[in-house]
């Protein structure tokens, strides 16, 4: 068994070289925009601030770019699944951000490996109302939804257990090559003159009574127009240089693939676990949730979880062996929602953090809200269910 996510696995040498540029001499300390975080978030705000917009712009990571949630994260674009309970405005986002997604794939600059593969669910505990009342209720509210009996879930997916009567299909859900997106975000910042930095660790963000003066890091201090603040589940750290109570702890994932199999899934599948078919036939099982603090070891009681339950909805698998496993930690927030804002009182800082399990599928929406907040002072979406102000215990006025 391998402990390593495939994501870094399959990078060539030169894409990881990318991925980890260093210091440059020419560093620029007085920049128009200065980006704390190297992950799909801070990547995907760079690459649309400096492709909208020609704004001095660095980016600051202390390891290497893509190398925490991003690299450990399955890369399902699954907004179809995001429940009706969830406030509209922020399904909206994830609709909003998968579109961006396959707008873009076309374009030259990115090699996503996005594919259109669907996404299957077939946890029926989720809807109280039954699935098919629920995938009523979502068509009649303009979203792409079907309901699959028992006979149409054994026509279309053979491979699922008989076990599974029914089942919701959302055709429009994709899946991603997280780190191949992420280097596509950095390869473009970086060609339209953004300083990708890596190996930068912050000390500690210097306000004075209004805004943002001053942050100190092991490169030295900077002095940036504006601060955009999206470090993962780190960030939290930041918050009291900031005067804010940041909610956001991390909570690790663990995941598994097989080598590649002879066998098609023909859809991505999301029940108590996620099961996803890659690109190169390998299959990749899990998508755990354990709060254990900054925890890396791999679970190896969730390993059998993960296989057995791999096993219960696709019985064939019972004679597949997985062979690598990693685990990641994802930004949790309480409401399980990220913090996409301006700062209540340092009008040059922005916050986008704790985005959980939709880093990849918002990211794309998530620099376009950055980049029009930053620019403009407001945004084309409603980002209102994320601001920060939302948690009781901030204390950004105290």
């Amino acid at each position: 068994m391998r402990f390593e996510s495939i994501w870094t696995r399959l990078l060539e040498p030169e894409e990881q070289s990318f991925l980890a540029p260093g210091i440059p001499s020419d560093l620029n300390h007085t920049p128009d925009v200065l980006i704390l975080g190297g992950g799909i978030i801070g990547l995907s705000i760079a690459r649309y601030i400096s492709h909208e917009h020609s704004l001095r712009t660095v980016l600051l990571e202390k390891k290497t770019l893509a190398s925490g949630a991003t690299s450990a994260n399955a890369g399902g674009i699954f907004a179809g699944q995001q429940h009706a309970s969830l406030p509209a405005s922020f399904r909206n986002l994830g609709i909003a951000s998968r579109d961006l997604y396959f707008r873009w794939s076309s374009e030259p600059w990115a090699d996503f490996e996005l594919r259109k593969t669907g996404s299957l669910s077939i946890a029926s505990e989720r809807f109280s109302e039954g699935m098919s009342t629920y995938t009523e209720q979502e068509c009649s509210s303009q979203r792409n939804a079907q309901h699959l009996d028992s006979q149409t879930l054994r026509q279309l997916f053979p491979l699922l257990s008989n076990e599974i009567k029914e089942a919701i299909y959302y055709p429009d859900d994709g899946h991603l090559n997280p780190m191949k997106t992420a280097l596509s975000f950095a390869r473009a910042s970086y060609d339209c003159g953004v300083q990708l930095t890596t190996g930068v660790t912050v000390h500690s963000l210097q306000t004075s009574r209004a805004s943002l003066r001053c942050v100190v890091t092991n490169a030295g201090e900077f002095y940036p127009g504006t601060l955009i603040v999206c470090g993962g589940w780190n960030t939290a750290q930041l918050a009291s240089d900031l005067n804010i109570s940041l909610p956001i702890t991390p909570a690790k994932g663990q995941l598994m693939t097989t080598d590649p199999v002879p066998f098609s899934l023909q859809c991505s599948v999301s029940g108590r676990q996620v099961l996803i078919q890659l690109s190169d036939r390998r299959i990749l099982a899990g998508g755990t949730v354990e709060h254990v603090g900054e925890n890396y070891e791999v679970n190896s009681e969730l390993s059998y979880t993960i296989r057995q339950e791999a096993v219960r909805v696709v019985p064939c698998l019972n004679k597949v062996d997985f062979t690598q496993v990693w685990t990641g930690l994802r930004p949790c927030t309480p409401d399980e929602r990220p913090v996409i804002d301006r700062h209540p009182v340092f009008q040059n800082v922005f916050l986008a953090a704790g985005h959980y399990k939709t880093g990849i599928l918002l990211a794309p929406v998530t620099g376009k809200v950055i980049s029009e907040l930053v620019l403009d002072g407001k945004t084309s979406h409603d980002i209102s269910d994320l601001q920060l102000t939302r948690f009781k215990n901030d204390r950004s006025h105290q």
